[in-house]
């Protein structure tokens, strides 16, 4: 904190922060955590933010108002009519969000004035604008109820539509527009669908219940009223399309057998749903001509009967039947003959479903699953165009979810991995064909967005053979120019801008300094080709220029949907990229079923609001064989979503795992017992268990779990290990980085800890905001285990800050002289502590931090006239008390190098000396990081 002139609106209470640029007004629990109101005021006095916390979380009305600069993000992305924002916050997580002009009315984010709130629309509901749902709140999570947060939303009239979780107890409820229920039922704490089901018709008249176990569909049946018709030409799916085994060849399309509890009782009976042909003539004929009398159950029927006959051949059927075969004709009349057969046996084959039929509902059990079509894979038919034809045969009788399941088998064969390459150009041919007859099946069932996308994906290029291995050839071969630029006279070949693109990238890379000249006109070259074709690079990604070098992409968050689209546009963009990144919109089914996750080995989904059957599709994708590194930052990760990926065979490569968040993770010792009884997961080097708030319990089962003797790197802050960090004395392995900062460690645990042998090989140690101050900055110099310490943080919290004392061990402890990074931010070593280092011992010192530790001018003297700092390449003494003569020692100073990057914001340094010091040096700043006044 530092004086400085209050303005009459700031109470006596609050404290000017350098940290924050703000007077700030709050109030701690016992264990330092922010607890009660807090406020916060600009230096003229506007009032800035007005909120409430609880033991340390945002919990009630928080208020942000419009002031210069924000201190909220989200001011500077909305309209700028609005004046403040209110939230509502529980336990850290924010809830419904409301907007105010300057004349206090309530406005969107756009800055539009919100109607009048319907009677019945609960006040902590916010306005999303004119649609089904009008009007949506969400509730906080209750204490020992699921993970998902509950919401309510409301249509434009104030009637109720949708609930979800709102009692803390599962239950999903959706109403019809005259408020009558609709829908409803519970979820279990991963939020699957579990139990039953209800669908009612807005008469308020029972419809139908399907029964779930864990998200799978086991069962159906359906209410019919006395007098309506029953229309049973229907078939339910449950389940998704997956590969059985390592052949491509064995699928099974989904899981269509339903099974009715052994208690029912009912007259059971066969229902025909039409003959081999209406006037005699057969399925294949009337599909020859395409406009037949084509009657549901036809082909079922021709299958059905073909099991029974193995003789007979569905491939050549089928093929008949789309090449004009003129023995066609003969092959039916076997299958006619074949059928008249089974049917003087008095046997059903014609049966699609059984039918449980009572007084007044039926139940509808299969009778025909779809596993008769598979069979024909066993009677010499190739995979891939035997279910694309009976895809397009199945949407034209009228039976296009059924094609849609063909078709995704059908696709997981054409990408499957395939080493022939002739065998590999036979199946490219069928691509396109797959995503034009997708285009009409969704078309049929009203997804004209999904055809559209799919009609533009039949015309998308492909990697060639000969593409891919060029590609191949940067991918192992990062840092080398020639295999990018055989590739782009490739490209140039073939009239591909990208080519010129790539040659002008390597060609600046390579430029000496001297030859400005020549690089204004590469850049320029480089600047066109982007802004003329960057756009049909990777859409719908927003590329950035100042994202590639030497032709290729470096970073991105890509949609998983545009992933899924097109995988080979990010691979000719980025074949060296070793992590993907995955951003929403994505369809967690599809993503795991595509085969191009094998081309990377890390995969992030940080940031993302992923639910639990997302994680259970990804988990058992085999697609993750080569993944060696998983990042769920902040992904809403909870202890059976990691277990499932425990319980992931495909994971044997994973060596780095990062499941930390900033407060939507909810992984718990649970979790942490399920990574260390993993039976694949059995090397990993790297864990980032950051705030997840574990407790001592979850650190014992790390330090003492055989499958984790590999780590190496262990980053916990914001956990509640505390004295329990003695634990790692019983860890086998050699750890050579560890955080613990925010963990509540104090001298007692930190004597424990420095102990350890796992530490001997320590290079990185964290303890920031921590219990220490001087007495921890003692232990740690005279801490035998830790003389090979590179990089030492020990950045103070609100309390137990370090003085001159510990700063003086630090910086003379011989075990310490090959510290290459110290930080020491938020302490009090002030003058004496700076003159210390200044004097000490740490020779080797490349980054030194000292953010508002109280430094004037003669420790800034001190550090400038250092010999023990000359290799010193970053010094941040931002918010100290630096003024003329410190800056002035600084700009003259012999040793420091010029080439070190000097930050000195919040100190008062003189425009003139300021610009001495810019002569100085080739990097040096007044303003902080995040902004603020000079």
């Amino acid at each position: 904190m530092s004086s400085r002139a209050r303005p009459a609106s700031v109470p006596a209470e609050a404290a000017w922060s350098n940290e924050e640029q703000a007077w700030i007004h709050t109030a701690l629990d016992d264990e330092d955590r922010q607890h009660g109101l807090f406020r916060a005021w600009l230096a003229d006095g506007a009032l800035a933010e007005r909120s409430l916390y609880r033991h340390g979380q945002r919990h009630g009305l928080q208020v942000f108002y419009r002031v210069e600069p924000p201190r909220w993000a989200v001011l500077s992305r909305v309209h700028q009519d609005i004046a403040r924002v209110e939230l509502t916050a529980a336990d850290g997580n924010f809830g419904a969000r409301r907007y105010f002009d300057g004349d206090d009315q309530e406005v969107n984010e756009r800055g539009v004035r919100v109607p009048p709130r319907p009677e019945g629309v609960s006040e902590g509901a916010s306005y999303i604008g004119q649609s089904s749902d009008c009007w949506v709140e969400f509730s906080p999570r209750p204490a020992g109820a699921t993970r998902v947060a509950g919401s309510r939303s409301w249509d434009a009239a104030g009637v109720l539509r949708r609930s979800r979780n709102w009692d803390g107890e599962g239950w999903s409820r959706s109403y019809h527009a005259n408020g009558a229920l609709a829908e409803e039922g519970q979820r279990d704490d991963n939020g699957l669908q579990h139990g039953p089901w209800r669908t009612y018709r807005d008469d308020g008249s029972w419809q139908e219940t399907e029964h779930f176990v864990r998200g799978e569909l086991t069962r159906r049946s359906e209410h019919i009223p006395a007098g309506r018709y029953l229309d049973a030409r229907v078939t339910h799916r449950a389940g998704a399309v997956q590969p059985l085994g390592a052949h491509a060849g064995f699928l099974r399309v989904g899981r269509w057998t339903l099974h009715g509890d052994d208690d029912d009782e009912g007259e059971l009976g066969a229902l025909q749903l039409g003959s081999v042909g209406d006037d005699d003539t057969l399925l294949g004929e009337a599909l020859a001509d395409g406009d037949g009398p084509a009657t549901d159950g036809r082909l079922p029927a021709i299958l059905s009967l073909m099991r029974k006959q193995p003789a007979l051949s569905l491939c050549a059927v089928v093929r008949a039947l789309g090449a004009g075969d003129p023995d066609a004709r003969a092959a039916f009349d076997t299958l006619r003959a074949a059928r008249e057969q089974l049917t003087a046996a008095g046997r059903r084959a014609m049966a699609d479903e059984i039918i449980a039929a009572f007084d007044d509902w039926r139940q509808h059990l299969s009778a025909a699953p779809l596993k008769d079509l598979l069979d024909g894979l066993l009677w010499g038919a190739e995979p891939a165009p035997l279910l694309l034809t009976l895809a397009s045969l199945l949407l034209r009788v009228g039976h296009p979810r059924r094609a849609h399941d063909f078709l995704a088998a059908a696709e997981l064969v054409v990408e499957g991995d395939n080493d022939d390459e002739e065998e590999k150009t036979e199946l490219e041919g069928y691509r396109q064909r797959i995503e034009a007859t997708r285009a009409l099946i969704l078309r049929d069932l009203g997804d004209h967005d999904g055809a559209e996308r799919a009609r533009q994906l039949g015309r998308r290029r492909r990697i060639s053979s000969e593409e891919l291995r060029l590609l191949s050839a940067i991918a192992v071969t990062p840092d080398a120019d020639e295999p990018r630029l055989v590739y782009a006279d490739w490209l140039t070949q073939r009239d591909d801008p990208r080519g010129a693109f790539i040659v002008a990238q390597c060609q600046l890379a390579a430029l000496a300094e001297s030859e400005q000249q020549r690089r204004e006109h590469l850049e320029r070259t480089q600047q066109q080709i982007f802004e003329q074709n960057a756009g049909a690079w990777l859409p719908p990604a927003d590329l950035d220029l100042r994202t590639f070098h030497r032709g290729m992409l470096g970073a991105i968050a890509i949609p998983g949907d545009a992933f899924c689209d097109d995988p080979d546009a990010l691979y000719r963009l980025a074949p060296d990229m070793r992590m993907l990144c995955i951003d929403t919109p994505y369809d967690p089914i599809r993503l795991s079923k595509t085969p191009e996750l094998l081309r990377y080995r890390g995969f992030d989904l940080s940031d993302a609001f992923v639910d639990s059957d997302d994680y259970r599709h990804l988990a058992a994708s085999p697609f993750f064989a080569n993944i060696e590194a998983l990042r769920f930052y902040n992904a809403s990760l909870g202890d059976e979503d990691l277990a499932a990926f425990c319980r992931s065979p495909h994971l044997a490569r994973l060596r780095s795992l990062d499941i930390s968040c900033h407060r939507d993770n909810d992984v718990t010792v649970e979790g942490i017992r399920a990574l260390v009884s993993s039976p694949t997961i059995a090397a990993l080097a790297e864990l980032d268990v950051s705030r997840l708030w574990l407790d001592a319990e979850a650190l014992a089962l790390l330090c003492r779990a055989e499958n984790m003797r590999e780590l190496r790197e262990l980053r916990a802050r914001c956990n509640r290990f505390g004295a329990a960090c003695g634990e790692l004395a019983r860890f086998e392995g050699r750890l050579r980085v560890l955080d613990l900062s925010h963990n509540d460690v104090d001298e007692r645990g930190l004597r424990l800890l420095v102990a350890a042998e796992s530490l001997c090989e320590l290079d990185e140690l964290y303890l920031s905001a921590n219990a220490l101050g001087d007495a921890g900055a003692r232990v740690i110099a005279e801490a035998p285990l830790l003389a090979g310490l590179s990089v030492l943080e020990l950045d103070a919290g609100l309390r137990h800050r370090a003085g001159a004392v510990g700063a003086s061990a630090i910086a003379a402890a011989p075990t310490l002289a090959a510290l290459r990074s110290l930080s020491l931010s938020m302490n009090e070593i002030g003058d004496e502590g700076a003159i210390a280092l200044a004097a000490g011992e740490i020779i080797a010192l490349q980054r030194l931090d000292l953010y508002q530790n109280g430094i004037g001018d003669e420790g800034a003297i001190a550090l400038a006239g250092s010999e023990v700092l000359r290799g010193l390449r970053w010094l941040n003494l931002d918010a100290n008390n630096i003024g003329q003569r410190g800056a002035r020692a600084l700009a003259r100073s012999t040793t420091l190098s010029r080439d070190c990057t000097v930050r000195l914001a919040g100190n008062d340094v003189p425009i003139p000396l300021r610009e001495a010091l810019q002569e100085r040096f080739a990097h040096v700043t007044f303003r902080y990081p995040w902004g603020g006044p000079d």
